[in-house]
């Protein structure tokens, strides 16, 4: 350890306020272009399952009947979980899915400033979203008209986007 070094609270060293981050609100249009790179990379996963899917039903002789609902219903339960696993996994674990990541945007908890949960994570992806999209869009729109940039599912789920950018 260096001689200059302060220790924390914690016990651990302090950075020096040149290496500390500076933390602003997520931008509203940097959101918006994660959400359409991260929707193509979801939606990229998704296709495998889904075209399978799809297809059993002509495999099977049926084009009607209970064949063709329960695959629909197989593939809408394998795209959501695909979602929430994918919500999960890069918010609990990378504070960011690539497309946020691109932009320097983090996912951190609105309280702590910490990780999220992975059901946490999973649960902002699908059901946040779901009821963000359901109030016509408001959801999402009402980031664009309050200081910290908060959408109805950060609201919801208690979460924050943050640019992170090193000084």
């Amino acid at each position: 350890m260096e001689l200059n070094t302060q220790i924390g609270a914690n016990g651990a060293p302090v950075r020096p306020f040149a290496a500390r981050a500076e933390i602003i609100p997520g931008s509203f249009f940097l959101r918006l272009i994660a959400v359409f790179i991260d929707g193509f990379i979801c939606g990229m996963i998704n296709m495998i399952p889904s075209l399978v899917l799809a297809f059993l039903p002509l495999f099977a002789k049926q084009v009607e009947g209970p064949m063709v609902i329960v695959a629909t219903l197989l593939s809408f339960a394998i795209s959501i979980s695909i979602s929430f696993c994918y919500g999960g996994y890069f918010f609990s674990v990378e504070r960011a899915k690539p497309g946020k990541k691109n932009f320097y945007l983090r996912l951190v908890d609105r309280e702590t400033g910490s990780n999220i949960s992975f059901v946490k994570g999973g649960l902002r992806e699908t059901l946040g979203k779901f009821i963000s999209f359901v109030t016509l869009m408001i959801g999402f729109i009402m980031a664009l008209f309050n200081r910290d940039r908060l959408a109805l599912h950060d609201l919801i789920f208690s979460t924050r986007v943050i640019r992170v950018i090193n000084n």
